[in-house]
């Protein structure tokens, strides 16, 4: 057991050997009422540290997060801070946004503290991580595979993130708390494994403890060496990069041979695509073409890279390139991006299709509205009209004998998340008309594709 006056001694000392705070920052304390963020408040107030509190209540766990809510507020103004407060909706949040309740969580409360200290003059936000949060989240970037950065695990201070009790285990925190009689909330779902790091916790990281006693103590000292190594790491990145890229008008350039002759080629590819929205995945496959096959192209929603014969070539996508436009059922026609007119009718028995690429007929009752319109990405499958299995977009533009300028001017309508018509190409099998098709729509495209005219 640590006493609680040799724990405020390492806090004293932790925040002048990392620099967090100058006695001129005003700090926002983010306290949920857990044991952490209690303590961690406490330790502020002891130290005599203005700054103020902000609470988020996640209407997660009903009456349990009003309670919460109520607790810190009385916790914050007997110790002397002025309280924020807010309530969101986190569910609705997480099924608007297609993410898990924990990172609609993470992502509200963020975005919270950033308004709050930019509208109230705070220079910082202090958060009550703590060393077990540190290692766990080192295990969960293992195993994610988010490379050397996250072996780092979470730093003492980011940005205006700073985390104070980072030196502490969970263990010398619940000692403090006990000994200095400091009150807390046990939040219920900490106990369920229904979250990673709350496995983590449960099963895994005890067994380490038990077998190296010093564990944590040695995970500390692993990832203090692990963020220095990211840190050489970036620094190498940084000057290579310097070295083999040159930017012509909005165009980077990025010599081929030069990345060739790195030592790990698809690490430094990886770095400079990042930034861009590629994945670790497509800098391996562009690696795995770049001398066999000129003229590749990949995509990313922001950003188009080129294999040329020297150089890879990436650029931002225009704006008209990352728009997708979405087609009501009411819409009759369409002059921007490309020029199409709907018609929808019963299907006769005198009905004739009329064979012309302008034109797709398409089965009216197959499709999912809103349709949408955007340019083709790479990894664009489909069924072309008299196929029975899906081809790979790229690899019909080149039975077309299609130009890179031609395929840059192709627009694609879907129907959800599969394609109906590649615009003045060929519709989909799947879409086309049948013997038992009751009702057609008829897409035609009122003037040629630029590449086209």
């Amino acid at each position: 057991m640590i006493s609680s006056m040799l724990l405020f001694r390492q806090f004293d000392q932790f925040i002048r050997n990392k620099g967090l705070f100058d006695p001129s920052d005003r700090i926002l304390i983010a306290v949920s009422g857990g044991i952490d963020s209690m303590t961690l408040l406490h330790l502020m107030a002891h130290a005599g540290i203005p700054g103020a509190v902000a609470h988020c209540n996640f209407s997660l766990r009903g009456s349990e997060s009003d309670e919460d809510e109520r607790f810190v507020e009385r916790q914050a103004k007997q110790l002397g801070y002025f309280f924020h407060t807010i309530r969101f909706d986190t569910s609705q949040y997480a099924l608007d946004h297609h993410c898990s309740i924990q990172m609609a969580a993470r992502d509200l409360r963020y975005e919270w503290f950033e308004r709050l200290r930019k509208d109230h003059g705070y220079t910082l936000i202090a958060l009550a991580h703590n060393l077990n949060d540190r290692i766990e989240t080192f295990f969960i970037n293992l195993s994610r595979g988010t490379g050397i950065a996250g072996l780092g695990s979470i730093n003492p201070r980011q940005g205006v993130l700073i985390r104070p009790l980072l030196f502490a285990t969970r263990a010398m925190i619940t000692d403090y708390a006990r000994q200095q009689d400091i009150a807390f909330r046990e939040d219920s779902s900490n106990q369920k494994d229904d979250y990673t790091r709350n496995y983590l916790r449960h099963h895994i990281l005890p067994g380490f403890k038990d077998y190296f006693p010093s564990f944590e103590e040695i995970m500390a000292g692993n990832m203090d060496k692990f963020s220095e190594v990211a840190l050489i790491y970036r620094h190498s990145v940084r000057e290579n990069l310097e070295r083999m890229t040159t930017m012509h008008g909005r165009v980077m350039h990025l010599n081929i041979q030069s990345l060739l002759r790195f030592p790990a080629p698809q690490a430094i590819l990886y770095e400079w695509l990042k930034p861009c929205g590629f994945s670790n995945q497509i800098a391996a496959s562009v690696l795995s073409v770049l001398e066999t096959d000129s003229g590749k192209q990949f995509f990313s929603p922001t950003h188009r890279l080129v294999c040329d014969r020297g150089d890879l070539l990436l650029e931002e996508l225009t704006s008209s390139e990352k728009k997708v436009y979405y087609i009501e059922e009411s819409v009759k026609s369409l002059t921007d991006p490309v020029a199409l007119k709907f018609a929808v009718f019963e299907k006769t028995e005198s009905f004739h299709l009329e064979g012309d690429s302008r034109i797709a007929w398409l089965d009216y009752e197959t499709l999912q509205f809103p349709l949408i319109l955007r340019k083709w990405r790479n990894g664009d499958y489909f069924c072309p009209l008299g196929m029975k299995s899906l081809k790979k977009v790229s690899d019909f533009f080149i039975n077309e004998k299609m130009s890179i300028i031609d395929k840059e001017k192709v627009w694609i309508l879907y129907s959800g998340d599969e394609i109906v018509w590649i615009v003045g190409r060929r519709i989909d099998h799947r879409y086309r008309v049948t013997p038992s098709t009751r009702k057609v729509l008829k897409v035609e495209l009122d003037t040629l594709p630029e590449s086209e005219g």
